[in-house]
């Protein structure tokens, strides 16, 4: 499997991919440390990804030659779209540094080994399950399919219509060996979905599966098409999707291309901000469209984005097109480009450095403005809270301080005191005598704070002040003004460094900067990281992290060789300086970023996440269905309580002087649920099936609807388990009943001797044994089979709220012990939890 090195990413996409379809909740102790396993190695390897790769999973790495079939796949008018050319086989031989870096033996080692973790792990947790052993079969086999063929994927409109969501969307993947295979497989998945209802059709001579997933969820459709994989979603997609196929590729594609030209493109991703907004504008209503236009994201018209490999590493660049006469364009307009001068405080060897011009003042304007326009009464708390600050301090944060800063800001860590603790922030100073009395002023506020305290000491003629606190803190902030700088780091040392560092060479000295700086459009920002020096610092860590993971994961069985982490060597061989740039343009902004790690577009991991997570569509669903149901249950224990604090007792159903029953206990808690003027129009004397009483069984609250269920109106599955020393005890032979007690009372909770956190109270049973919610009639437990009729509408269990107010999901596999000890009350068991 050739995948770039985001080492741990792919495992962790797929290893909770597989998570969402099969379950959202971790049951086993095993399955804890393999989600926590899996998150570490991500975080540890990760840091080299984000550090020197740039965010998001660098697809197509290195890329195959374009495939003329993607072209007529994008619509003519599209909101997002990203595709991807598939992953070719490195070279070792190639003049490009990136893919052979690639091609590295340890490192094509490590991640075969992954993968084969990956899959085994997947496997282990899903033996004995059919369903999860289909889910573990698919999530590795699609994630290797999306990370190293072509792909497209693409939305071309989203909205709401009468019915709900209006949505419309493909993917389109070129399919390998397994395609058929894979195929099967995810129309499976797709069916096992309680509410999917599948039919078969045909167009333009391709077999389609037409996947209906209940409202309000558009239909899906699925197919395969000269060896490859589609999947569309919206009325009509699928036919307006086979129908371009052959075409050229839309004008707005072709544009996006040859703005950003790149040698060897690897992913080119579009997103239409114009229509967008105007969806944000239609769904969020005036309060959205005054904040839209407030901040100038009206000017926003588009975003392109497009990564791949030049002659020498990768390269990223994306371009936010803006309206040449906007508000945003003209405060971008203010920031200038970037000259060598704006290097001179930078070392040539320092670690990283990022240089900006921006006018601090332009950017309070800008932001006062934004926020006057949203609502004025904003813009007067914005001016009062100057104010305020001016009284207590003494100084004007607009007058006084951001006109006293000029436009350059520097972050750099100093080579000689450290990487992460040798971080200085410089701002260049316009007016030395305003600034210093802010910053007196502050001082002078800081020594008069208890536990507090402010030192001084001076550096070749310059005063450096260090906060000092009385608790124990793994810091110094510290700070001093020159002649021409604002100094701030969070230790005074990096500070003394920068003010005795011998005149030299700049960090502008270095070609990669110099050339940047001096082409036809210089920056206004920069980004430089020494990524060969930052390998070095961070490996170690890196080294003993996946050595600790490595002991984690033996414990749930899984066995990785720490051996196959890739040595230093392999990885510094091939990287050089990485440098991202921001340039202002005519029309909009352009970002570029050069390095030998493969570079990640966060527009194609995007649309990579969404090609991962379809299958987890229905698990999705069921998942907030179950959510919500939980919460039915809440209110419903919530209201059980309500009830008890009120009468002494949990509610019971009522009956009549010769014990027939009348009302379900469902009725009586009504004014405990926000429902007390339906209640007020049951006849309390009357049974439920009365003339009268009958009248009001569709009125039935929404407290009573399970999420997903496709009840009648009336009936509900929300039961209490009835039966010998259960929370509702059938009624004895020789109960005396009070006609004129209005509420019911049932069992008190002293009687909840078991514990309230051991005692069930109330079920979601499955449809079978749905009751009518006015009836007295409830979940009949059988000791012998007590799961009996409660599993269904969950998959893999069922949902009880318990006495104390909490509800859990119970799996169906929990032994009949057990449950039956939950069941009951009084019963004196022993409760082991993990059980259940």
């Amino acid at each position: 499997m050739n995948v770039a090195p985001l080492w741990g990413m792919p495992y962790l996409v797929t290893v909770h991919s597989y998570r969402a379809v099969t379950q959202t909740e971790t049951r086993h102790v095993g399955s804890i440390h393999m989600a926590v396993g899996a998150t570490g190695l991500s975080e540890l390897l990760v840091v080299l990804a984000l550090l020197f790769g740039g965010p998001g999973i660098p697809l197509g790495m290195p890329p195959l030659p374009p495939d003329p079939f993607m072209d007529g796949i994008a619509p003519e008018k599209c909101l997002v779209y990203s595709s991807w050319n598939g992953m070719a086989v490195p070279s070792a031989d190639s003049e490009n540094e990136t893919e052979r870096l690639l091609a590295e033996p340890e490192i094509q080692e490590f991640i075969k080994r992954i993968e084969r973790t990956v899959r085994m792990v997947i496997a282990k947790e899903a033996a004995g399950h059919e369903e999860r052993m289909l889910v573990a079969q698919t999530v590795p086999d699609l994630v290797k399919l999306l990370l190293t063929q072509p792909t497209s994927i693409y939305v071309s409109n989203v909205g709401v219509g009468p019915k709900g969501p209006i949505a419309s969307g493909a993917i389109v993947v070129k399919g390998d060996t397994r395609l058929a295979a894979t195929f099967s497989r995810l129309r499976r998945l797709f069916a096992m979905n309680r509410d999917a209802e599948t039919d078969e059709m045909e167009i333009r001579s391709t077999k389609f599966y037409r996947i209906a997933m209940g409202e309000p969820l558009p239909p899906i459709y699925m197919g395969t098409h000269q060896g490859y994989l589609i999947i569309s979603t919206g009325d009509g997609s699928a036919h307006k999707l086979m129908s371009r196929i052959g075409k050229d590729a839309p004008l707005w594609l072709v544009e996006a291309r040859e703005s950003l030209p790149v040698k060897r493109r690897s992913t080119i991703s579009y997103l239409d901000v114009t229509r967008l907004r105007a969806l944000g504008k239609q769904f969020g209503g005036l309060e959205v469209a005054a904040v839209i236009q407030g901040f100038g994201l009206d000017d926003i018209q588009s975003v392109i984005s497009t990564s791949g490999l030049d002659g020498k590493g990768s390269i990223q660049t994306i371009h936010i097109k803006t309206d040449a006469n906007g508000r945003l364009k003209k405060l971008l307009g203010s920031f200038k480009p970037l000259t060598a001068q704006d290097f001179a405080n930078i070392p040539p060897d320092a670690a990283f450095a990022n240089v900006a011009n921006i006018n601090f003042a332009d950017v309070l304007d800008f932001a006062k403005e934004s926020l006057g326009s949203i609502d004025p009464s904003i813009e007067q708390m914005f001016e009062e809270s100057l104010k305020e600050i001016e009284r207590e301090l003494g100084f004007n944060p607009r007058s006084d301080l951001a006109e006293a800063l000029g436009d350059r800001w520097s972050v750099y860590a100093s080579p000689d005191t450290g990487l992460f603790t040798g971080v200085v922030l410089s701002v260049e100073v316009d007016d030395f005598q305003k600034l210093n009395r802010v910053l007196f002023s502050l001082v002078g506020m800081a020594k008069g704070i208890p536990d507090f305290g402010v030192t001084s000491h001076n550096v070749d003629g310059v005063t450096v002040y260090t906060l000092v606190f009385d608790e124990p803190v793994p810091f110094s902030p510290s700070f001093c003004l020159t002649g021409k700088d604002l100094l701030i780091s969070m230790f005074p040392q990096p500070i003394r460094a920068h003010l005795t560092r011998p005149a030299g060479k700049t960090l502008a000295s270095l070609s990669t900067v110099a050339s940047h700086l001096e082409n036809d459009n210089p920056p206004s920002g920069m980004m430089y990281v020494d990524t060969k020096r930052l390998v070095e610092l961070t490996y170690p860590m890196i080294q003993i992290g996946y050595s600790m993971f490595c002991n984690v994961m033996k414990d749930d069985g899984v066995d990785l060789d720490p051996a196959i982490l890739p040595t230093p060597g392999s990885i510094l061989r091939h990287v050089d300086a990485s440098i991202t740039s921001v340039a202002i343009v005519d029309d909009g902004i352009v970002l570029n970023r050069r390095q030998q790690f493969p570079s990640g577009s966060l527009g194609a991991t995007a649309a990579f996440a969404l090609g991962v997570s379809l299958p987890a569509v229905g698990a999705a669903r069921d998942a907030a269905r179950r959510t919500a149901s939980a919460n039915n249950l809440k209110q419903i224990g919530l209201a059980y309580h309500n009830y008890h604090d009120t009468f002494r007792a949990f509610p019971g159903n009522s009956y009549d002087a010769d014990g027939k029953p009348l009302l379900s206990w469902r009725v009586h808690i009504l004014p405990f649920v926000e429902q007390q003027a339906l209640y007020e129009q049951f006849r309390l004397d009357e049974p439920w099936d009365s003339e009268h009483n009958k009248t009001l069984i569709d009125q039935m609250p929404i407290q009573y609807v399970a999420p997903g269920s496709r009840l009648a109106t009336g009936k509900t599955v929300y039961q209490a388990p009835l039966g010998k020393n259960t929370i509702m005890p059938p009624l004895a032979k020789d109960a005396k009943i009070d006609v004129n007690q209005k509420f019911p009372l049932g069992v008190a909770i002293r009687s909840v001797t078991d514990g309230t956190s051991n005692t069930i109270m109330m079920l979601e049973t499955s449809e079978d044994v749905a009751v009518t919610w006015t009836k007295p009639d409830d979940y009949e437990v059988d000791p012998k089979d007590p799961t009996a009729s409660l599993v269904g509408l969950r998959r893999h269990g069922f949902q009880a709220g318990f006495c104390d107010g909490s509800v859990r999901f119970i799996s169906e596999f929990i032994d009949v012990p057990t449950l039956n000890s939950l069941f009951t009350r009084n019963g004196g068991e022993p409760i082991d939890r993990t059980r259940f």
